[in-house]
């Protein structure tokens, strides 16, 4: 190799050489980049890393406040859906109170002459449709009009009694006369003897006008005659002496006479007085009893009257049929109490605590002085107790005598006859607690369909009893509950309310027919309406009600006694509701605001004794002064000499059964007050059908019949 090629080797060696000088700069300072990219990256994750925990930090709190809030708001909308029901509570409570004080009595909502809310629409069928499912229409056209013709001739019966009964009032009214039974007394007016001298009588006028005289008590001083025998033969039982058996009285050596008994417990039973009532009336005819006298001639009254009350209850737990109801009463609080007593009143006042702390919160609330402890507590003298009414059913309409033959002329009764088998009285029982052995004690020995209500102890009634007793819930509480409900539920309730006035629009028809024709009748008019009802309650709008509510309420009472509000439709002799036995209780509530304490709890049971005996009287419009002496007299005589007459079904007491001595005494029954409740009743029939064969009146609507015209 030359000189020349060795350079040029060197020299392009040293180009090379410089070449990969220059790149290895280069691919130092792109190293020394990356270096610092690296670190700059570190850098980076480094805080990416922070950053990461920190978020991590925030979403576990975030995550735990997420929580808080999630309960806190189940908390929120658990209180605001109480909130919900409270005020609806309240709006209810409001309502109710608003209606006690200023609201109808009544209670139905008659805003027109039609029936409100009673077309569903598409969501329940007809009533026709219902009706048509059972019958073919030509049939159901037959029995409207066939009932369409029993109600035409019904309504001419009444009207034609009703302008024969105003005719006869109108002659009555024309002559002015006062009743001939009452006695007359004649005070004659005349001249002096000097006027009269050259006078010579022409005719006497008499004027007739009715008088009243004051109690009058007077001291009946009774004079025995004693004898004695002039000659007394050898060996002979007959006594040296001779005199007249003592007078009668209701105890031996009783100063009292049975009318005096008689009155007071008339004052007290009949007429509602309290004692220091009754000691004002007996002080204006100059004789003021204590009120220890009063109440101890009440109690030989109710010593008297023990076989006879025994004799209606045991008479009453033969039928079939028994109405019951019940009501609270105050009595005075003497003695020892038994321990089951005392843990009952114990838990009464417990109660009664809560509610009157629940009272001063809410006054508190609005500002108001709260109630005192004085205002608050009962009297530890005195407790609440409970009045239990058994009533029997009056004997049908088919057996009862012509109400147009007078009673002089009836013929005399005969007891064998079906119409003495039925119990027409009303039997109190009192107890100081309400619990359910208390009302499964008084029926213990009753077998039958007990119509009552289904609060309280009657809750579960039949349950209970088994297959002995079956019980017919009222159907007018179940349908006050839907009443109470129109301003919380306007259309529902409204919906329901129409339904009930449907029912009631069948009864009112019945009313008027035998138990066979009624049951035909409920079995064809009834029995769709109550199917309509029941698939109504499956309803959305229904079943989604607030079960707090009032409307939710009622739906729940109606749903729980179903079956029980349904019974009547198999028997005709069973009514719909349970509104006899309420008005034959009125009384006791009447007689409670005015006596204030019917006793003391160990006179109470005999006290109601005493007033089923006034109140089954009362019932067949007997005089009770009269009734009363005449029972007080034979009871009392039958105790003293003759025990044997007091067994149940001796003649002697079932002849002082209130209805058999009715018969047997009519000139102590008031006719008039018979004869006022007949025209009432007709009355009632009469603007029912008129109304109803209008198509003018809601509770007698005969949808679907023509007109009477």
């Amino acid at each position: 190799m030359t000189l020349a090629q060795m350079q040029d080797a060197i020299t392009k060696l040293n180009q090379d050489f410089a070449s990969l000088r220059n790149e290895n700069e280069a691919l130092r300072r792109e190293n020394e980049s990356l270096r610092c990219d690296n670190e700059s990256l570190r850098c980076d994750n480094e805080a990416l890393r922070m950053d990461n925990d920190s978020i991590r930090a925030l979403s576990t709190t975030t995550h735990s406040q997420y929580l808080a809030l999630a309960e806190s708001t189940k908390l929120l909308i658990a209180e605001r859906d109480e909130l919900k029901k409270r005020v609806l509570e309240l709006e209810a409570v409001n309502k109710k109170l608003t209606d006690m004080l200023w609201g109808r009595r009544s209670e139905r909502r008659i805003g027109n002459n039609e029936i409100p809310f009673l077309d569903f629409g598409d969501d329940l069928p007809s009533l026709q449709e219902l009706k048509s499912e059972a019958l073919p229409p030509d049939v159901i056209i037959a029995q409207a009009a066939a009932q369409n013709a029993l109600d035409l001739a019904k309504l001419a019966e009444l009207k034609a009694r009703r302008e024969a009964r105003r005719a006869r009032q109108q002659e009555e009214q024309s002559r002015e006369a006062l009743p001939e039974h009452l006695e007359r007394r004649e005070v004659v007016l005349d001249l002096p003897e000097e006027q009269k001298e050259g006078l010579k009588l022409f005719t006497t006028k008499v004027t007739e006008r009715l008088r009243f005289e004051k109690p009058t008590v007077y001291v009946e001083r009774i004079l025995r005659r004693v004898y004695a025998r002039t000659t007394v033969t050898a060996g002979s039982n007959e006594s040296a002496i001779v005199a007249p058996p003592p007078p009668p009285a209701i105890v031996e050596g009783c100063k009292y006479d049975y009318s005096i008994i008689a009155a007071i417990a008339c004052m007290k039973f009949a007429f509602y007085m309290s004692t220091y009532r009754e000691q004002n009336f007996f002080g204006q005819s100059g004789w003021y009893p204590s009120r220890s006298t009063l109440n101890e001639l009440l109690n030989y009254a109710v010593n008297s009257i023990v076989p006879l009350f025994a004799q209606m209850e045991k008479s009453m737990m033969e039928q079939s049929l028994l109405f019951g109801d019940a009501t609270e009463i105050t009595v005075l609080l003497r003695g020892e109490l038994a321990e089951d007593e005392q843990v009952a009143l114990a838990k009464r006042k417990k109660d009664r605590h809560k509610e009157l702390e629940a009272i001063k919160r809410n006054q508190r609330s609005k500002g108001l002085s709260p109630v005192s402890e004085k205002q608050s507590k009962n009297s530890e003298g005195s407790a609440r107790s409970y009045a239990w009414l058994y009533s029997g059913s009056d004997a049908p309409n088919e057996l009862m005598p012509n109400p147009d033959i007078p009673p002089h002329e009836r013929p005399p009764p005969n007891f064998a006859d079906a119409r003495w088998r039925y119990a027409p009285y009303n039997i109190f029982y009192w107890s100081l607690t309400q619990q359910h052995s208390v009302i499964d004690g008084h029926l213990a020995k009753f077998r039958g369909t007990f119509v009552g209500d289904a609060t309280g102890a009657n809750a579960n009634l039949a349950a209970r009893n088994g297959d002995r007793l079956i019980h017919q819930s009222c159907n007018t509480h179940a349908r006050r509950y839907f009443t109470k409900a129109l301003t919380n539920e306007p259309i529902l309730a409204s919906q329901m309310v129409a339904m009930y006035r449907q029912l009631y629009a069948v009864e009112y028809r019945g009313a008027m027919l035998s138990a066979a024709e009624r049951l035909e009748l409920r079995q064809r008019e009834a029995v769709p309406i109550w199917k309509l009802m029941e698939k109504w309650l499956e309803l959305d709008s229904v079943k989604a009600a607030l079960p707090k509510s009032s409307f939710g309420e009622a739906v729940t009472y109606l749903r729980n006694q179903w079956n029980a509000l349904r019974h009547y439709l198999t028997d005709g002799n069973i009514p719909i509701d349970n509104n006899h036995s309420e008005r034959a209780i009125r009384p006791l509530t009447i007689g409670r605001k005015n006596w204030m304490f019917l006793g003391s709890k160990d006179a109470a049971p005999g006290r109601m004794k005493l007033f089923s005996i006034v109140s089954s009287a009362q019932r067949h419009c007997l005089s009770i002064q009269d009734y009363l002496e005449d029972v007080f007299l034979k009871l009392s005589q039958a105790a003293q000499h003759s025990p044997q007459d007091l067994e149940l079904g001796s003649p002697l007491l079932m002849s002082l059964l209130p209805d058999r001595w009715a018969a047997t005494h009519p000139q102590h029954v008031q006719h008039e007050r018979l004869a006022e409740r007949r025209q009432v009743a007709e009355d009632k029939q009469y603007y029912r059908l008129q109304a109803g064969l209008a198509g003018t009146h809601p509770y007698a609507s005969t949808a679907g019949l023509p007109s009477p015209e």
